[in-house]
């Protein structure tokens, strides 16, 4: 059995991996063969001896955006072939105070393009509970999640977003707000003086 797994990068790493799982126990022989190709560049080609009698973990790192393709090999022929996508996508922390008065509340943050938002994006502490204490609160996207793409955060725009609030009196809204998110990291890098046998 095969299966593979990554973390899409953000903002804040600019890369992101992938994680192959073999089981040697259904019929996978190893040692393994992994290649992953971006466009026509290699960037991991390995042979991996691996465990004749369980698991072995292969975790290929440090991938910048964009599509790449896999195959993997065992002793016998190809036993794993595909595709995925690294995705790099702004990352958010949305934060609030609620004050729920006499009865329970939840929270959920409301967000988009314009003041239409769109999209829900529930607070993490669930349901307050009744009080006069002011609660804070708090949600997070921009995973940069392929499969979720409509919590993915487009770079260097600006977005609308308001706290709504609902218990089961009815529900309040905060004034709408908005923030910009950052542009694509782009490398930096100072020139130095050259050395050695120069002149």
């Amino acid at each position: 059995m095969i299966t593979a797994h990554g973390s899409n990068g953000n903002a804040l790493f600019n890369q992101g991996n992938i994680i192959f799982t073999l089981t040697a126990d259904t019929g996978l022989q190893p040692p393994y063969h992994v290649v992953v190709i971006k466009g026509t560049e290699t960037v991991y080609d390995e042979t991996v001896q691996g465990n004749v009698s369980g698991v072995t973990t292969v975790e290929v790192d440090n991938l910048a955006p964009g599509k790449y393709h896999y195959e993997i090999t065992d002793v016998n022929d190809v036993i794993a072939k595909a595709s995925f996508s690294i995705w790099i996508a702004p990352l958010v922390f949305l934060h609030g105070t609620v004050t729920p008065g006499a009865y329970p509340v939840s929270v959920s943050f409301e967000i988009g393009l314009t003041i239409d938002y769109g999209l829900t994006i529930p607070a993490v502490q669930g349901t307050i509970p009744a009080g006069q204490t002011a609660i804070p609160v708090s949600a997070s996207l921009g995973s940069g999640v392929p499969e979720d793409p409509q919590h993915n955060l487009l770079p260097d725009t600006e977005y609308h977003y308001r706290m709504l609030m609902v218990n089961s009196m009815g529900s309040t809204p905060t004034p709408d707000s908005t923030f910009h998110t950052a542009p694509l990291a782009i490398p930096q890098g100072t020139l130095l003086p050259a050395t050695g046998d120069i002149v």
